[in-house]
């Protein structure tokens, strides 16, 4: 191997090591419940706490999700339309992605606002 393919080769593995970072740091403030399936114990919960007029932040809290998934979830339940919703996306239109992260000008990566 010559110093180029060595130079190139540890600026990838650099680059592997900031996704890595960056999506570590991200799962380890997500809620507990993040990615895990709803039950309909958890859904029926959900709707009470909602008839109750409880807060969304709450519930979020309660249920160990994101506000984003409670609000998806209750707009897929038929209990809160899309324009109501504070969070972006939805189920009846096409969410927008928004970067994971953006490269500095030394080529590392840094996470998204």
């Amino acid at each position: 191997m010559n110093d180029i393919e060595v130079n190139r080769a540890m600026a990838m593995a650099v680059t592997a090591l900031d996704q890595m970072v960056i999506k570590l740091t991200r799962r380890a403030t997500l809620p507990n419940n993040v990615g895990n399936a709803w039950t309909e114990e958890e859904e029926q919960r959900l709707k009470d706490e909602f008839k109750r007029s409880e807060s969304l932040a709450d519930m979020a809290i309660t249920h160990g999700r994101t506000l984003r998934s409670i609000e998806a979830r209750l707009e897929r339940l038929g209990l809160l339309r899309a324009d109501q919703r504070t969070t972006r996306g939805g189920f009846t239109s096409s969410p927008a992605k928004k970067a994971q992260g953006k490269r500095t000008a030394s080529g590392s990566l840094e996470l998204g606002t």
